[in-house]
């Protein structure tokens, strides 16, 4: 019988031996774990603070990777900053039907509610990406594309958007006029007459006419809805909106002209859009 006690006490030992090396093991294995996972835990929440968002405090003289969406990348260049803006073909840049971030002569607003998201940043940033882009002193901001021929495109985002949509008309600028350039132009002209003094205005006949191919009755529709044909021209010493009706398909007069010395225009859900361009930021003349 003693015999029998001391071979269970022996197996009963090894048996303990045993278990409590597995479950050294077995602590040591997770203890690893947990170091690598707060280890991958910690680098992540590395990355993300190294990769900060625009609704945040923007640094100075930041440019975003030019692979990089508006929305994902804090981009702020002080106005003295020379941009690296990237050249596109002309045809690429404002005929492209399958667009779906901007449309020249068409305010934005237009699509305001309708969930299309014509105007999405991130859409933008992935068909057309720029690095060039400024921020004003007002939190607002505009990025900059060129165009093969000369154009120079200007997309408007708000402060108040958080950077995700543009805002407001794509403005196109070749030559910087002044306001008197156009003081013959009137009510009843063509847009021929306007394009002789700013070839800008033969960028919307085409698109509206050839590209679009707007008929009349379609011309009519839409300034119903509150977005007649229009061209924008960026000047020296203000901003100028030109609308027209169509009073026969592919014929184009001018029916309102307005001038916003200050650069503001109020967009159909009237909320006050900026325009202004740093100097350092439009075409050399």
């Amino acid at each position: 019988m003693k015999r029998q006690s001391s071979s269970f006490s022996k197996t009963t030992k090894c048996r303990v031996l045993f278990c409590s090396i597995i479950f050294c093991l077995l602590v040591l294995t997770l203890t690893a774990c947990g170091t690598q996972t707060r280890q991958e835990t910690s680098e992540e929440a590395v990355s993300s603070l190294s990769t900060p968002s625009l609704t945040e405090n923007p640094q100075k003289d930041t440019i975003p990777d030019e692979t990089s969406t508006v929305a994902q990348t804090e981009m702020n260049v002080n106005s003295e900053t020379i941009l690296d803006i990237p050249v596109y073909s002309e045809a690429d840049l404002f005929f492209n039907v399958d667009n779906d971030g901007f449309y020249l002569g068409r305010d934005v607003a237009c699509y305001y509610n309708l969930d299309a998201g014509q105007n999405s940043t991130e859409g933008i940033q992935k068909r057309i990406p720029t690095s060039a882009i400024r921020v004003k002193d007002n939190g607002n901001m505009y990025s900059i594309h060129e165009t093969d021929s000369g154009y120079r495109l200007y997309l408007f985002y708000d402060q108040s958007l958080d950077y995700a949509f543009t805002i407001g008309f794509p403005v196109v600028v070749k030559e910087l006029l002044s306001i008197s350039d156009f003081s013959e132009l009137k009510e009843g002209d063509s847009i021929e007459t306007v394009e002789t003094v700013d070839p800008v205005a033969g960028l919307y006949k085409k698109l509206l006419t050839e590209v679009w191919q707007i008929d009349a009755k379609g011309a009519k529709g839409q300034a119903e809805h509150g977005y007649p044909c229009t061209s924008i021209h960026y000047l020296s010493d203000g901003l100028l909106r030109i609308e027209y009706d169509m009073p026969e398909d592919g014929v184009l007069v001018i029916s309102r002209i307005e001038f916003a010395p200050d650069y503001i225009l109020t967009d159909p859900i009237g909320r006050r859009v900026d325009y202004k361009i740093e100097e350092i930021d439009l075409p050399e003349q």
